[in-house]
């Protein structure tokens, strides 16, 4: 029997045990790479560990590859006999505002953290923090939550269009409170901290969210439903402000001594003016729709 097949057929104890022994591996060559210790025996021992995490990832990645159209297959099929979770896998619309209200109440409560820390440090660098988290939970939850008003479908639609429309204001309002962050960036050296290793997990969200914005984004567009444009034109602009977050946590846990300012100004400047135009574009649609409709 080939390696492979072998590999294949391995299943119940064996397999939790190959995991377990991989995932030990793994982080074997963490501690081995986090230690760094000069002694000639430990770095045979570091290489010997390099050597089986590589093989154990690999092994992960195929159980992972092999797993996932299973486990798809099993929670589709709990997901259907709930009315909740059914609506969520078939219907792009109501996963949009359910997800939305998520991160609307993460929106909320960040913008609260922030506005704690700015009176508590009497700083403007969080002040303005907790400003542009603030009119992002109120854009995010006046888009979601205005428009589900409305008798008739026509209502529901031409309320959903002026929904759209000033949301586009907001985002324009919305760049006033980030150009204060970026301001305080550039002039008062201020930036996104994030400490030890997790300034590597927040560049992984910050792209995570870039894609997936982009890719909803598109998605969106092939909607008739404005609310739904909306929140994906909201969530683009937030997944911008994380690049320009990412860019100065990264410069600071780097490159702390450098004078990144005009990186940071550049950055800045280019996200809100994107934001600005995002804006106006929502504006302009909405406004030519509002005549076509009337």
């Amino acid at each position: 029997m080939k390696f492979t097949d072998r590999l294949k057929s391995v299943r119940g104890a064996k397999k939790a045990a190959l995991i377990a022994v991989s995932i030990l591996c793994i982080g074997g060559a963490v501690a081995a790479a986090a230690l760094h210790l000069p002694d000639l025996w430990f770095q045979i021992l570091s290489y010997v560990f390099y050597a089986l995490s590589a093989l154990s990832l690999a092994y992960l990645i195929y159980v992972v590859i092999c797993f996932v159209p299973k486990m798809k297959t099993n929670i589709t099929r709990w997901a259907q006999n709930y009315e909740f979770t059914d609506k969520l896998l078939h219907d792009y619309g109501y996963r949009t505002v359910a997800f939305g209200l998520v991160t609307w109440a993460v929106s909320v409560a960040y913008a609260l953290f922030q506005g704690t820390l700015a009176v508590l440090s009497h700083s403007v660098w969080f002040g303005a923090l907790a400003g542009y988290y603030l009119v992002l939970a109120f854009l995010r939850g006046g888009v979601i939550l205005r428009g589900r008003k409305g008798e008739t479908e026509e209502e529901k639609n031409l309320l959903r269009i002026r929904v759209y429309r000033t949301g586009g204001i907001l985002l324009i309002v919305l760049t006033l409170a980030l150009s204060a962050a970026v301001v305080q960036m550039v002039y008062a050296n201020r930036a996104f901290e994030y400490a030890g290793l997790m300034i590597y997990a927040s560049a992984a969200y910050a792209f995570y969210k870039i894609i997936m914005a982009l890719y909803n984004l598109v998605k969106a567009r092939k909607q008739s439903d404005f609310k739904i444009r909306a929140v994906r034109n909201i969530n683009f602009a937030d997944a911008a402000v994380s690049v320009l977050a990412l860019q100065t946590a990264m410069f600071q846990a780097f490159s702390p001594e450098a004078d990144v300012s005009l990186y940071n100004a550049v950055t800045g400047g280019a996200v809100c003016l994107l934001i600005v135009a995002l804006g106006a574009f929502m504006f302009v649609r909405a406004t030519i729709a509002l005549k076509n409709q009337g």
